[in-house]
């Protein structure tokens, strides 16, 4: 019976599967999908999925190469000027591109690593597709854009795919990475699922241990001579239906099993499992290693242990032993047996005789530990026994001296650790034996760092044992660690003391328990003394000693707290500023001499002060460090709520009280930020004028006189309730600020205009150049206004200023203009464009209260139907006039269709922008050329310092 009659498929060809076309053509078929069903059809069988992979893996490089292309071309339009770049119109596009190459970065740490090994591919499709969706839209959009809008659904997919990858993904691939770089296992492959490889008629499909190869038995074509010995007839591969004809297309196929195969696998079995003993076997060996390994290291941390507990008995031994030494020798001196008398020097001879007598010697045990823990030894000067100069010394002294020479003769500072009580017998140390000492043709400088809550106490004679003579002492941070004292102290033999005050100062939290805080002793022949903090000029305590007591001998002290002594520092400087303390606490002065940036003029100094913190930001300075019983000036940024800023002269004693008398008062709502640092320049004149201003503004915001001219010598900072953050000793710009020694050049330059007016058909052509202001507030909010003086683009004419500005919008465009930054309880110009619905323009002056209370007088209004459009922007040029009239007008006409006079002749120093109840954007800082008109030439005014 002929079967092709009923066979549906024509005789001139055959029907192929879709699987049998080749890879190039089922890619180009799938291209046609989008990349999310793409990654859902990898579950249609292998080869699909191998292909999906390639094209998912070539959709990820190709989505990082457009971004990269997207950022390139946004960057290159963009200003370099940090500052330009937020007003830009394509700033919105560069902060989107600027996120979507972080969340780019986190897919690629997630995925690269696994992509490169070929163990998976870049599995979310839908992230592709929406990265490419927002690369389109940038490309394709030149207004501004939200991003939180447009960046929403790309967080939200990007950090699910991550998630599930690492939670349920991750950590199997790295199980297949472990096996692969396992040491005795095979490498000859790097995927999951190996491919296999084709012998004859037999697959090797490589196995994940140990190298070992299965050969799995495979299907093997049959040709038509032994269809023939079978007895299967020929018609038969041509009739019944589609599915054989696809059948005879492809050749039949027998599954022919193969006994050389199944021997070959059970052999590699067998050698595997061998092998899985064997490796059983090393693993057992290496625990029990590793579990010996570990009894051992317990036993040795336990040995540590007890030595840590000897070498503590041994160190508290060793300091009883020198304790009981020292007080043993200064009984000695007290009982007369070789002390020296009152007034003169000890002979050798009856020091040679008292120490023979005493026969005190240092234990040989002691200096052995001494060495031993070198860590725990306290430097101190003077050794045990002091030996007059000609007297013999025993080898252990001599050793004793090398020590001591070797542990504090560098170039660090040496630690007096046993400070002795306030009443015990102290151990003087010669000053001339010290390295660091300072000399000045008049005076003497010694450098000593104390750390300790309070009362270190410095001491220095004329001998070494200054008992019925007077020695200076000097008390740092006494009475609680608020005050200071210098005074002259007469102990006798039995140590009886009494003490002369020579000068006392109030210095709050002076010494610290958490840091070494250095100063400066400078000893004067005359007589005075001086004390500072070390790296200021000017000192905190200052005394005058008429008995002009040598100071040949040195020792410290302690009241009640144990404090740690340093001293023979290297004499260097170093500044320090830790933390912002509260309004009513002891405020840290410091010295501004010590500032490398300090702007000076013919008759004033300028600072420059950053701060973060929502509000009440102080600055005080002064003339000394301690500034109590004293006037200072204080400067309050930001404060009220950060309402208001106001400059003070401050008087405040030495119980902390304080009384504040205000010079000047502004108001400067929103002046503070807590999310970024506002820049402030301080300048104070010589003749007592103080000017605070924003940096990058010539008009201060704040300006008084103080009477007194305070000195700028000391400055501080402190806080009301908020934390905040200073920044001082800033680097000094010519960037807004107004230096009055620079003299202006006028650059005149002649440019050839070319007539483009019939390549301009796009109405947003008109704010080509023009910075965006697209942070509108409304109508009664508090508005920031900015300078003029800091824009481009305005005209100057012999009696008025030009403006061109732009408005996109249905109505209501609101400008305002003043005379300062914060202009309240002070009037305003205000224009409105297209108000009423976009029926009427008007102009009036408006007078604005502290509390934010506005009245407007109206000075014109004209009929202006239709003036403005949310579909375009519209340019308006403003012009003002010295003579108080004001004219605005549509770009490219001669007549204003708004004119009116101000008779208070407001000039426009300040500008700020503001809205009724539409939305509407500005576009301010113009070129002034107009593009649609043929110029022959351009004159553009250029000031070059």
């Amino acid at each position: 019976m002929d079967s092709t009659g009923d066979d549906p498929v024509p005789s001139g060809g055959a029907c192929i599967n879709f699987l049998d076309l080749p890879d190039c053509m089922i890619e180009h078929v799938l291209e046609y999908l989008t990349y999310d069903e793409i990654a859902k059809k990898r579950i249609v069988c292998r080869k699909i999925d191998r292909i999906c992979q390639s094209l998912l893996n070539r959709g990820f490089i190709k989505m990082i190469r457009k971004h990269n292309m997207n950022l390139k071309a946004i960057k290159s339009q963009l200003p370099r000027r940090e500052s330009e770049r937020r007003n830009h119109p394509l700033s919105k596009h560069s902060d989107i591109l600027t996120c979507i190459e972080t969340r780019i970065s986190m897919l690629s740490m997630t995925y690269s690593k696994f992509i490169e090994k070929e163990l998976c591919c870049f599995i979310p499709g839908k992230v592709i597709d929406e990265v490419l969706n927002i690369l389109g839209l940038i490309e394709n959009t030149s207004r501004p854009l939200r991003a939180h809008e447009v960046l929403q659904e790309l967080r939200d997919i990007s950090s699910m795919a991550i998630e599930h990858f690492d939670e349920n993904i991750a950590h199997r691939l790295k199980k297949i990475i472990g096996v692969q770089h396992h040491p005795k296992l095979g490498s000859h492959h790097s995927l999951p699922f190996p491919a296999a490889s084709f012998i004859q008629h037999e697959v090797m499909l490589p196995c994940d241990v140990n190298g070992e190869k299965f050969i799995i038995p495979t299907l093997t074509p049959i040709s038509s001579q032994q269809t023939q010995k079978l007895g299967v007839p020929s018609a038969a591969s041509s009739s019944s239906s589609p599915s054989s004809a696809s059948s005879a297309a492809l050749g039949g196929l027998y599954c022919q099993s193969s006994y050389s195969a199944s021997c070959e696998n059970n052999s590699s079995i067998a050698r595997i499992n061998h092998k899985t003993r064997k490796m059983r076997y090393d693993i057992n060996r290496i625990d029990h290693t590793i579990s010996s390994f570990k009894a051992e290291m317990r036993s040795m941390r336990l040995m540590l242990v007890r030595c840590g507990a000897e070498i503590k008995e041994l160190r508290r031994r060793l300091e009883e032993s020198e304790t009981k030494n020292l007080e043993l020798l200064a009984n000695i001196n007290q009982l007369g047996f070789g002390a020296p008398s009152v007034g003169a020097e000890p002979s050798d001879a009856t020091s040679t005789a008292a120490i023979k007598q005493c026969s005190i010697k240092p234990r040989a045990c002691t200096s052995m530990l001494k060495r031993l823990y070198t860590d725990t030894e306290s430097q101190s000067a003077s050794p045990t026994v002091v030996v007059p100069p000609g007297s013999e010394t025993s080898e252990t002294d001599r050793e004793t001296s090398q020590e001591q020479e070797s542990t504090g003769g560098s170039c660090a500072a040496k630690r007096h650790g046993n400070v002795k009580n306030y009443n015990e017998p102290l151990d003087y140390i010669p000053t001339k034996n010290l390295l660091h000492v300072g000399h000045t043709n008049s005076s003497t400088v010694f450098k000593i760092g104390i750390l300790g809550r309070y009362d270190g106490i410095i001491r220095f004679g004329a001998s070494l044992y200054p008992y019925k003579s007077n020695v200076i002492e000097i008390v740092i941070g006494g009475h609680g660690n608020t005050r200071s004292l210098g005074r002259r102290q007469y102990r006798a033999v039995a140590n009886v003391h009494s003490n002369h005050m020579l000068a006392e100062a109030f210095t709050p939290d002076l010494l610290s328990s958490d840091r070494p805080t250095m100063f400066r002793v400078e000893l004067f022949k005359e007589g005075p003394i001086q004390v500072s903090i070390d790296g200021q000029d000017h000192p905190f305590l200052s005394f005058k000693d008429s008995t002009n007591i040598p100071f040949n001998y040195l020792a410290f002290t302690k009241w009640k707290t144990d404090v740690l002594v340093f001293y023979d520092c290297p004499l260097e400087t170093s500044n320090s500023y830790n933390s912002v303390t509260n309004y009513h606490g002891p405020v840290q002065y410091f010295p501004t001499d010590s500032f490398l940036n300090v702007g000076r003029t013919r008759f004033s100094k300028l600072y420059k002060i950053a701060i973060v913190g929502p509000s009440d930001g102080h600055i005080r300075f002064g003339k000394s460090v301690f500034p109590y019983n004293s006037d200072v000036i204080e400067i309050v940024l930001g404060g009220w709520g950060n309402t208001k800023s106001a400059g003070r002269r401050q008087h405040r004693t030495a119980s902390n009280q304080h009384t504040n008398h205000v010079l000047a008062e502004a108001q400067t709502p929103n002046l503070m930020s807590p999310f970024r640092p506002v820049m402030f320049v301080l300048e104070v004149f010589d003749d007592g004028r103080v000017e605070v201003c924003l940096h990058g503004q010539t008009m201060p915001f704040l300006s008084f006189t103080d009477s007194n001219r305070t000195p700028v010598n000391y400055m501080a900072f402190t806080k009301w309730e908020y934390n905040l953050i200073f920044f001082y000793d800033c680097p000094l710009s010519l960037i807004g600020v107004e230096m009055k020694s620079l003299t202006g050049v006028v650059i005149v330059v002649l440019v050839k205009v070319l007539d483009i007016t019939a390549f301009h058909r796009n109405p947003f052509d008109v704010i080509r150049g023009c910075k965006q202001y697209d942070w509108v507030s409304s109508y009664d909010e508090a508005l920031t206004y900015f300078p003029v003086a800091n824009l481009l683009h305005v005209g100057l004419k012999e009696k008025s200023q030009i403006f061109k500005i732009a408005i996109l919008g249905p109505n209501d465009g609101l400008i305002r203009f003043g005379e300062s930054l914060y202009p309240y309880d002070k009037d305003v110009i205000e224009i409105v464009l297209g108000g009423w619905a976009n029926s009427k323009s008007a102009g009036r002056r408006q007078h604005r209260t502290a509390s934010n209370k506005n009245t407007n007088h109206q000075l014109v209004e004209a009929q202006t139907p239709n003036l403005m459009s949310q579909y375009r922007p519209v340019m308006f040029v403003l012009e003002v006039f010295h003579n108080g009239t004001v004219q605005v007008s549509i770009d490219g006409q001669d007549h204003p269709f708004l004119s009116f006079y101000d008779s208070n002749r407001t000039r426009p120093h300040y500008m700020a922008f503001t809205k009724w109840d539409k939305e509407v954007v500005f576009f301010y800082d113009c070129p002034l050329d107009n593009v649609n008109t043929l110029y022959e030439s351009l004159l553009l005014n250029c000031t070059v310092a």
